[in-house]
């Protein structure tokens, strides 16, 4: 019963942060209502302290619910809601998709300078005035231009500003956008690869695939690469350089996770290349040998 009633409670959450998120900036009327999704929006449509009490609530035990799980969460909120960033900070909220420019207190100066290092921002790319009204040219000096004042520091996702990029969207304004976002977004990294010296015969490549794909989709940290020409197999983590020089701890742990990595799954990499076993064997054999180490921890 206990389990039915949170299951009930989240997704009475979920509802209400649904509900709530589509009435929160006050946007261009329609039908007598006031419509968040706009690019012309004029601020809240409901006060701080209305969003603190009858709809932080919610979104906390949702974030709450993704932290217990080892999860990053993202609010999807449109419109001008500057003065909610600082409550929705206070909660543990990692993220905030789709900054709207355009929007009343949106200016991403501001938003960079005042909560660029407590929160990642994802969008900031009009979609409305630039990318649906404007030319590729356009497109990618602003797309520059957000990337200078976004970038720094880290912390930013570019995108539309917007859920998606809207279909009525010119194609060649949408390959400019990420053609810009390649140009000048990336930052420089310093990756570290640990090869295995045994390649993976041919004909059990696909086994090696199966196994690498459950190993990266369960693990947060850097992944496995298998060139399926020639069957060599490597651990690749990365650090991002977005802050400037790295420390002694950043690189120790770089590297530190990339050989723990290599350690923990090696064992079933080369039961799949010497033995006639599938994935799920090598998989339960890593298992295994993770339920030992911790027996033996403890």
């Amino acid at each position: 019963m206990g389990q039915i009633n949170a299951l009930k409670t989240e997704i009475r959450d979920v509802e209400a942060v649904k509900t709530s998120c589509q009435w929160l900036g006050l946007a261009e009327p329609v039908q007598g209502k006031t419509k968040l999704f706009s690019s012309e929006g004029e601020g809240m449509a409901v006060s701080e302290a209305m969003f603190r009490r009858f709809i932080l609530p919610h979104i906390q035990r949702l974030v709450d619910l993704g932290h217990a799980y080892g999860l990053k969460v993202m609010l999807h909120c449109c419109g001008g809601v500057a003065e909610l960033i600082p409550a929705m900070i206070e909660i543990g909220l990692d993220g905030l998709h789709a900054v709207q420019p355009c929007c009343r207190g949106m200016d991403l100066r501001l938003l960079k300078t005042r909560f660029g290092d407590k929160m990642l921002f994802n969008g900031a790319i009009d979609s409305h005035h630039v990318l649906i009204k404007g030319d590729p040219n356009a497109v990618r000096e602003k797309t520059r231009e957000v990337l200078e004042t976004m970038k720094p520091g880290g912390g930013y996702v570019a995108g539309a500003s917007h859920d998606t990029i809207l279909e009525e969207t010119p194609v060649e304004n949408v390959v400019a956008m990420f053609d810009a976002v390649a140009e000048f977004g990336a930052y420089p990294i310093i990756c570290v690869y640990t090869q295995v010296q045994c390649r993976v015969p041919e004909e059990k490549r696909p086994e090696m695939a199966d196994f690498l794909n459950h190993v990266n989709s369960n693990n947060w940290y850097g992944n496995f690469e298998m060139d399926m020409d020639d069957g060599g197999v490597r651990y690749r983590t990365s650090l991002n350089l977005a802050d400037g020089v790295p420390t002694t701890h950043m690189l120790g742990t770089l590297l530190y996770g990339n050989f723990n990595n290599v350690n923990r799954y090696l064992p079933g990499i080369m039961s799949l290349i010497w033995n006639d076993v599938v994935a799920e064997d090598a998989i339960g054999f890593c298992e295994d040998l993770d339920a030992d180490t911790d027996e033996e921890a403890a």
